[in-house]
């Protein structure tokens, strides 16, 4: 995954909302809010089965270190201290995008990757930011800063 400790911290601080541990309802929030879904109920109960929180005896949530455990152990996340992607993890990503290994990434890989029609015009939207000379295809130069404009307008507050 693309995100480090700050961001599953931040995450897991939102849900929790003020506690020390997430109960069975915090989870959804945790994961609604650090990967976009809802989790199924199988990796609910099955992190419902580890808390590690007890109270009166009875278990009643799971820590910050348990769930940071389950996300590196079980969901496989590349959890770093350093905060977001590493080089390697983006030229992994513009691979991906780039469907004909072209070195290039058009509107149609993009659209074509994310099968969804909902979000093509998002998708356009994005690929005309990234596009800084508007030839209708994306480096991997044109890739990194675009993702670095977005990196710099997002600590902004943009």
């Amino acid at each position: 995954m693309l995100f480090g400790l700050a961001t599953v911290k931040n995450a897991f601080d939102n849900a929790a909302d003020g506690k020390h541990y997430l109960n069975h309802d915090d989870l959804e929030v945790f994961f609604i809010e650090l990967f976009g879904q809802r989790p199924s109920q199988r990796l609910l109960t099955q992190i419902c089965d580890a808390f590690d929180v007890r109270s009166a005896d009875t278990p009643v949530g799971v820590s910050l270190p348990k769930i940071i455990g389950f996300l590196k152990d079980e969901l496989s996340c590349n959890l770093d201290s350093q905060e977001g992607p590493r080089d390697e993890e983006y030229l992994a990503l513009f691979q991906a995008l780039d469907s004909r290994g072209s070195n290039f990434i058009t509107l149609k890989d993009l659209v074509g990757k994310a099968n969804c029609r909902v979000l093509r015009g998002c998708l356009r939207f994005a690929f005309r930011l990234f596009d800084s000379d508007g030839d209708g295809r994306v480096s991997y130069r044109d890739f990194i800063e675009g993702i670095q404009a977005g990196r710099t307008a997002q600590s902004f507050g943009l």
